[in-house]
Parts: C-alpha cells; sequence; structure tokens
C-alpha cells in the first residue's frame, strides 16, 4: 500500500509558466544586451574608429546571416577602415542576399570594383519591364488574363492575345534577373594564386579580385571562375573575411 504523501500535490502549471517566463525573461535580456552593443559599435564607426566596430558589427551580421543590410554596414565599415579586401567580400555577401539592392553596387562602384556583365545589363530596355515590382505586377495581369481565357468564351481571343503579349514582355527581364541573382561572386582577401587541381600555382590573385563561384569542395577549396573565363580552385581560407 503506497502511503501518502504529507505535502500537498504541487501544481505543475505553476511549474511550466516559470519556465516561460524565465525564457521569456532570457530572451528578452539577450535582445537588450544585443541592442546596446550595436548602438556602441555604430557609436564608434561614428566618431570615426570603424576598425574598433567590426567585431561586434560582424557578430551582428552572423547573428542574423540573411540581414543584407547588417553585411552591408559591415562592408562600410571596413571601407573606411581601409580594409578594402574584407569590405568587398562582405559587401558581396550583402549583394548575394538581396542583388538588386541599389546601394550596394553604389557602395561596391564606389571601391572599384567591376562585376562581369550581368545578362540584364546585355539585355538593357529589353529587361526593364519584368524588373523589380512592375515585372511582378505585369506578371500577374498576364497570368489573370491567360486563366480568364480559359474560362470565358467571349473575347477569349483578345485576352489570349493580351496575355501572351504581356508574357513575352515580362519573361526576358525576369529570366534575368533571376540568372544574375543566382551567381555567387566572391572577393580575395589577401594576395593568392589560382591553384590547378594538383594544387600548383598558375595565376596570381591579388587582394579583391572578384571571381564567380562554381562550387565548394570537400577540404575548403572552392571551385571557381575568373571574369576572363579562366578556371581553377582557391583555398576557402582566401575568400573568408573575418575581424580581428
Amino acid at each position: 500500500m503506497v502511503k501518502p504523501s504529507p505535502f500537498p500535490p504541487f501544481p505543475l502549471f505553476l511549474l511550466t509558466r516559470t519556465a516561460l517566463w524565465l525564457q521569456t525573461l532570457l530572451l528578452l535580456t539577450g535582445g537588450i544586451l544585443s541592442t546596446f552593443a550595436a548602438e556602441a559599435d555604430y557609436q564608434a564607426w561614428a566618431q570615426g574608429r570603424p576598425a574598433e566596430a567590426l567585431a561586434g558589427l560582424e557578430q551582428q551580421a552572423f547573428s542574423d546571416t540573411e540581414r543584407w543590410d547588417y553585411w552591408y554596414d559591415l562592408g562600410l565599415a571596413a571601407a573606411e577602415a581601409g580594409q578594402e579586401g574584407k569590405a568587398i567580400a562582405w559587401l558581396l555577401q550583402a549583394r548575394e542576399r538581396a542583388p538588386h539592392e541599389e546601394d550596394i553596387h553604389t557602395a561596391l562602384t564606389a571601391l572599384q570594383v567591376q562585376l562581369p556583365t550581368q545578362w540584364t545589363d546585355t539585355l538593357g530596355p529589353l529587361a526593364w519591364p519584368g524588373m523589380g515590382i512592375y515585372g511582378i505586377i505585369l506578371l500577374f495581369i498576364a497570368g489573370l488574363l491567360l486563366g480568364a481565357a480559359v474560362c470565358i468564351s467571349k473575347r477569349r481571343g483578345l485576352s489570349i492575345l493580351t496575355g501572351s503579349f504581356l508574357l513575352a514582355l515580362v519573361l526576358p527581364g525576369v529570366i534575368a534577373q533571376t540568372r544574375d541573382a543566382s551567381i555567387s561572386y566572391r572577393s580575395i582577401v589577401q594576395d593568392t594564386h589560382l591553384l590547378d587541381s594538383t594544387g600548383h600555382p598558375i595565376t596570381p590573385l591579388r587582394t579583391g579580385s572578384i571571381l564567380i563561384q562554381e562550387r565548394e569542395l570537400p577540404g575548403g577549396r572552392l571551385l571557381v571562375q575568373l571574369p576572363q573565363g579562366q578556371r581553377g580552385f582557391v583555398e576557402g581560407a582566401d575568400c573568408t573575411a573575418r575581424a580581428k
């Protein structure tokens, strides 16, 4: 026979509620501390000490890697600190997350970075109708018209003709933007060499050189292509910028 406990039963819901409150409190405390740390980094940058802000800004970027503006700020601070190779590498990280953000391209241009010719540049005005929010709107209207042509019997030909025209108008820009955004650019952060498959150097690469990454290989090497078309390998560490 089990003896009854002399203590009253502990309400488990209080334990669960207390754990939730503690978890919420810890999250709020961490967020507040992170905010104060970020403000201190930006203040140091604003006071003309960008090099002191790099470690904190890098931590901020890695805390939410999909925020392009974090990488953008990190790249700008590095540029002001005179660390051009790292600045380019971090700005390319921002571009990878927001390939059509004009501020990123302006910053890269200020650092005299010339990316290889894009499909959108090659197509020129032909790509404009399919770019940005207007391309999305026109594509949506084209879909509505073509969808309506399936459901209605009157003026079906006009709906098909108009929808097809809009679709043909926006597709070049949509395809070009998608292709340009899929290209992964990398920058050399320290002088190195392009390597062949055996690891022997074949071409010197200076800090700030732009590469097109094709894929990452086991062991940390990257298969890359130079803007001139030459292919080879580089060590991943030569393209990885880290604040000291």
